[in-house]
C-alpha cells in the first residue's frame, strides 16, 4: 500500500468514527423496583416504543441494586432515565439532562402517630423523637429531614429496610413514637380501624412525581417527540401501562414536566450524602 493509499484509508476511518459513535444505542434505565424479569416486563414496551419514535436503537439497562444504578448514573451511562425528582434535579445540574414528562400527581409523605398522644401536634413536636422511616437515601426520609435546618434540632429516624411494610411493623412493635409513610401506603395499606387510632402529625411538603429525563445525546426535537407521544393517552397507555400500574394506577398518560419544579431539589442529595456532592 502506498503512502497516499494509507493516508486515504486513515481519513476514511476517521470520518467513519463520528458516524459509528452516533449509532451507539441510547440507554434507558430506572432504579430497580423488582427482579430483572419484573423490571424487563415493566419497561420493555416503553423502550421498544422509544426506539421506534426516535429512529435509533434504545436498550434497557437493568441495575441489580441502587448502588449499581447510582454509580452508572453518575458516570453518565444513561441517556433516558425515569426516577425520582431529587435524582432528576441532580442530573439537570451535573449531567445536562432535561426533564421531559412526569407521572401525574405528586409524591407525598406524612408522619403519623397515636391519636391519643397530646404531645404530637406538628413538625416541631417531632424534634428529638424517634421516627420510624426508610433508610436514606430514600426520598421520603431525605425530604422529611430537609425540613429541619438545624442538625441539633431534628427527629431521629429509626431506619428500616424492606419498604413501608417494615416501617409499619416497627411502629406497631413500639420501636418509634411516630412513623413516616408515603401517603398512598397510609391511606390504602393501613386498615381503616387502625387508622382511626392514628393522627397525621406532619404533612411533608409534596414533590413532583417520577420524571423522565433525556441526556445530551438527544436533541430538542427528540425531546419534543417524546413529550408529544407520552402525553397522549392513546399512545402512552399501551406502552407505559405497566409503569402506571406500578406508580399511578389511575394514570393514562404522562404530563409535561416543568424544569422549575426541580429547582434546588438536588440539595436533598448533595447536602446529605457525600458521594453526591
Amino acid at each position: 500500500m502506498t503512502i497516499r493509499q494509507l493516508a486515504t484509508a486513515l481519513l476514511l476511518t476517521l470520518l467513519a468514527c463520528p458516524l459509528a459513535a452516533q449509532e451507539d444505542p441510547l440507554v434507558f434505565s430506572s432504579p430497580p423496583r423488582g427482579s430483572e424479569q419484573q423490571d424487563m416486563e415493566r419497561y420493555t414496551p416503553l423502550v421498544q416504543a422509544l426506539s421506534a419514535w426516535l429512529g435509533r436503537e434504545v436498550v434497557y439497562s437493568y441495575p441489580k441494586d441502587f448502588t449499581t444504578y447510582s454509580f452508572a448514573m453518575r458516570r453518565g451511562e444513561y441517556d433516558i432515565v425515569l426516577d425520582g425528582p431529587h435524582l432528576t434535579a441532580w442530573r439537570m445540574q451535573r449531567l445536562q439532562h432535561r426533564p421531559v414528562v412526569k407521572l401525574p400527581g405528586e409524591i407525598r409523605f406524612l408522619v403519623a402517630g397515636p391519636a391519643s398522644d397530646p404531645a404530637l401536634t406538628d413538625r416541631d413536636s417531632l424534634i428529638g423523637l424517634r421516627v420510624c422511616g426508610l433508610a436514606s437515601p430514600h426520598l421520603g426520609t431525605l425530604q422529611f429531614m430537609a425540613q429541619y435546618a438545624n442538625p441539633v434540632q431534628q427527629p431521629v429516624v429509626y431506619a428500616q429496610r424492606g419498604g413501608f411494610g417494615a416501617v409499619h411493623k416497627a411502629y406497631r412493635e413500639g420501636q418509634c413514637r411516630a412513623a413516616l409513610f408515603r401517603e398512598f401506603y397510609f391511606e390504602k395499606k393501613i386498615p381503616a380501624e387502625e387508622r382511626q387510632g392514628l393522627k397525621i402529625v406532619f404533612d411533608v411538603p409534596a414533590l413532583p412525581e417520577q420524571t423522565l429525563t433525556v441526556g445530551p445525546r438527544l436533541g430538542a426535537a427528540d425531546l419534543q417527540t417524546l413529550r408529544n407521544r407520552l402525553t397522549d393517552p392513546a399512545v402512552a397507555t399501551p406502552v407505559a401501562g405497566r409503569i402506571f400500574a406500578s406508580f399511578r394506577p389511575e394514570a393514562t398518560a404522562f404530563v409535561a414536566a416543568d424544569p422549575q419544579e426541580y429547582a434546588g431539589l438536588e440539595r436533598l442529595l448533595t447536602n446529605n450524602i457525600w458521594a453526591w456532592e
